[in-house]
């Protein structure tokens, strides 16, 4: 197949698109050491949505953490925060800093076999 220029532009915007559409609710967490706007994480049986999280290092992270499934969920990156049991429907504040080295630090769900089935995402740590 020949690709007219008319596929690449189309394809380079939809690139853009869900590159802006992915990173555009986490904007307001790069401003770094200083405490963001929340930003959302939605728990469901078995994934967190969004799934991938950016921050400078030792930036102030403020999270609203939203149970929408039906079994008990919680929010952990090791040595940074390890959250209370979150019930189905209901919603908790929390805030942490980033890390002081950058890289990629994986958050999940602790519950036995959560992290297993999926539950589980990334937080970008990048220097300020």
């Amino acid at each position: 197949m020949r690709w007219t220029r008319r596929d690449v532009l189309w394809r380079g915007l939809m690139a853009l698109l869900g590159s802006w559409l992915v990173t555009a609710p986490f904007d307001a967490c790069r401003k770094a050491g200083k405490a963001s706007d929340f930003v959302t994480i939605r728990a469901t049986e078995y994934a967190f949505t969004p799934a991938s999280l950016s921050a400078h290092v030792g930036q102030t992270v403020r999270i609203r953490f939203e149970n929408h499934g039906s079994l008990q969920h919680n929010f952990v990156i090791d040595n940074v925060i390890w959250s209370a049991m979150v019930d189905p429907g209901k919603t908790v504040e929390l805030e942490f800093t980033a890390p002081n080295q950058p890289g990629n630090y994986p958050y999940y769900c602790a519950v036995p076999g959560h992290r297993e089935l999926g539950m589980q995402g990334m937080l970008h740590v990048t220097p300020s």
